[in-house]
């Protein structure tokens, strides 16, 4: 494709363990949360800091209580799911696994000066009989890590990766990926992150497209590189929708083709992907996938300026010396209410 006077930028970049830095973008002030990170704070004061789907609490996040009963850990569908921690304002303290809401599977229940009160296997809250689990400590090695001792954190996490959890899989393949704890190793990175791939982890399918698309642990294949990030594109991972974008409009694993972009480009755009704003910009000015059109150029490399992208604020001043006033004023119009309606439908 030649992209005359205008910069086009490709951005392929790792996405990081959840409980350190988060790899999605932060919600909007107000109105939907989707795939995004962000706070919110109920009128009976419970306070919510974490990752949202669909308006709901989905993902890492923690959870803190106007009673001062706190929950640390991760959520599906607005509700306790996976590994977490429960501490009551009294101190108790439960640990392990939920679903629904309640522990279900493995599980600790200590009282408020640290005693164990429970240990072993739980049904919709219900102590079903007791077991010494001798694989790690999901939350002990999310300690460690966060205090930078990587050699406890994978202590704790890879017998849990063994066993299956997909999370704690994935956290595995970012440490091997950085050198955190053990030598930078990507063929080891892409081991784990295959496993919980495999296992339907979003996260894992995108940073296994990014290996397969830059050949770091693995031969560059391209069209490999497509079939994860369309994998973990359906399940709405924003950089995957935006890297499937790129994929079509540069014809790489896939045939080249523009109006496919675009639509990739447009589920990214919609989730506040400022890469992908900026690419829809690019594609409106050159008619690229889309009739020509300056007052959309112009809107979506508004919107992605005021994420601060230097090159949205740069070619925007290109455009609008082609532009009339009216029209200028019509793109300015269209980015304010595409800003109000969260980048839906614009």
């Amino acid at each position: 494709m030649n992209k005359i006077l205008f910069v086009f930028f490709i951005l392929f970049s790792f996405s990081t363990i959840p409980s350190i830095t988060w790899a999605l973008p932060e919600c909007t002030s107000s109105g939907y949360f989707h795939n995004c990170f962000g706070t919110y704070i109920w009128d009976n004061g419970d306070k919510y800091v974490g990752e949202w789907k669909d308006d709901k609490q989905h993902g890492q996040g923690t959870l803190t209580y106007a009673d001062g009963n706190k929950y640390v850990g991760e959520y599906k569908d607005h509700k306790r799911h996976g590994q977490g921690t429960f501490t009551f304002a009294d101190g108790r303290k439960e640990i392990g696994s939920w679903e629904n809401d309640l522990l279900n599977g493995y599980a600790t229940r200590y009282n408020d000066v640290g005693t164990i009160l429970q240990e072993g296997i739980f049904k919709d809250d219900v102590f079903q009989y007791a077991q010494k689990k001798e694989s790690g400590d999901f939350n002990k090695g999310l300690t460690a890590y966060d205090n930078g001792d990587y050699a406890t954190a994978l202590k704790e996490w890879k017998p849990l990766a063994e066993e299956g959890d997909a999370f704690v899989q994935y956290n595995l393949g970012q440490m091997y990926r950085r050198g955190e704890g053990v030598p930078e190793d990507d063929k080891e990175a892409v081991r784990w992150y295959k496993l919980a791939a495999d296992q339907g982890h979003a996260r894992s399918q995108y940073n296994l497209g990014l290996m397969y698309d830059e050949g770091e642990g693995v031969p560059e294949d391209d069209k490999e590189a497509v079939r994860w990030y369309k994998l973990a594109a359906e399940q709405g991972h924003a950089k995957a929708l935006y890297n499937l974008g790129l994929m079509y409009d540069e014809g790489e694993g896939v045939p080249e083709d523009d109006k496919e972009a675009v639509r990739w480009y447009k589920l990214a755009a919609e989730q506040g992907q400022a890469k992908a704003q900026y690419n829809l910009g690019l594609m409106y000015a050159l008619g690229e996938g889309v009739p020509q059109d300056r007052v959309y150029a112009h809107m979506w490399w508004n919107i992605a300026a005021l994420t601060g992208d230097d090159s949205a604020k740069k070619n925007k001043k290109i455009v609008e010396k082609k532009m009339t006033s009216s029209q200028i004023e019509e793109a300015q119009r269209l980015a304010r209410e595409c800003v109000k309606k969260n980048y839906k439908g614009c």
